[in-house]
């Protein structure tokens, strides 16, 4: 088993407040790896990078529960990760190298 090139920080959290937008990371130009997942088992996760996520808008991904976005390499996203969910409390995983 390798070891992975870049060191990892967990991000990952909770919604502070259900219905609002928040930023699970922020900018970061020396990003090498992302991973964001809906760790909820019963409720949708929307994430929007570089812009604030809105539910079911423009530009935000949605993440049902289980589903994860990964980035890496050239093709990593570097902007701030903005979260929401219906849900105050519910989780989610984010880890940046």
């Amino acid at each position: 088993m390798s070891a992975f090139p870049v060191g990892l920080t967990d991000r990952s959290g909770t919604i502070t407040t259900g219905g609002t937008a928040q930023d699970a990371a922020a900018f970061n130009s020396g990003r090498q790896y992302l991973l964001v997942q809906n760790i909820d088992p019963a409720a949708d996760l929307w994430v929007n990078l570089g812009a604030t996520a809105v539910v079911a808008g423009a530009g935000s991904i949605l993440l049902k529960t289980g589903a994860s976005l990964v980035f890496e390499d050239r093709v990593c996203a570097t902007g701030r990760v903005s979260v929401i969910a219906a849900t105050t409390g519910q989780k989610f995983t984010v880890k940046e190298g």
